[in-house]
């Protein structure tokens, strides 16, 4: 069963508990210029003003056995794209069956992307590749 999540209602000027402004939050009077250290973690985000780009796309191989077996579907797998445009880790989004989801994950680790950009920096970021196993 699926809960409502309760409505979000902006603060009005008069409320007493509400936030002023962000920069009393962050009272930074510098610019940031490095990405954290230690990159980004498993649950991080790291915003980039350029996005990487799909430089060598690899094609996933489709199991003989899950061919036999006439499965098909789209497998979607999340990857770490590095800051050298390399793939760092990836992950099953959606999966479709244990076979396909193994062909997708090998093919994606061998993908190669140009580095997302944050100013001048390359960044990591997190992409998803759609796999797509369909019989002819």
């Amino acid at each position: 069963m699926t809960r409502a999540r309760p409505a979000v209602e902006p603060a009005t000027a008069d409320d007493p508990d509400a936030v002023d402004t962000i920069p009393e939050l962050f009272p930074f009077d510098y610019p940031f210029t490095e990405p954290a250290p230690g990159g980004m973690g498993e649950e991080g985000f790291v915003a980039s003003s350029a996005l990487p780009e799909l430089v060598a796309f690899a094609k996933a191989d489709y199991p003989e056995l899950a061919r036999r077996a006439r499965i098909e579907g789209t497998v979607v797998i999340e990857v770490l794209v590095t800051a050298g445009g390399g793939v760092g880790h990836a992950s099953i989004l959606q999966s479709v069956h244990p076979l396909l989801d193994k062909a997708a994950l090998a093919a994606a680790m061998r993908c190669r992307f140009t580095p997302a950009r944050q100013r001048e920096l390359a960044v990591p970021v997190r992409v998803a590749i759609p796999y797509r196993f369909r019989m002819n």
